[in-house]
């Protein structure tokens, strides 16, 4: 089955100040490239995200960006 979505792994800690550095940088690029995303936590209570899910073609141009 294929689907239009993918989830984009996170490298980032837990709860620590650059996590939220870098979560707000994916933020920015992400919102200064109208892609449409949303974040995939689990468990579903966590307080980080673990994933990021967006379009395939989006998901390849943000890994290359970010070297995920």
């Amino acid at each position: 089955m294929y689907t239009d979505n993918i989830n984009v792994r996170l490298r980032i800690g837990l709860s620590d100040r650059p996590a939220i550095i870098q979560l707000a940088e994916y933020k920015t690029w992400l919102n200064e490239n109208n892609i449409k995303y949303s974040y995939v936590y689990s468990p579903q209570w966590a307080n980080f995200p673990c994933a990021i899910n967006m379009r395939n073609e989006d998901a390849v141009i943000f890994k290359l960006r970010f070297g995920l």
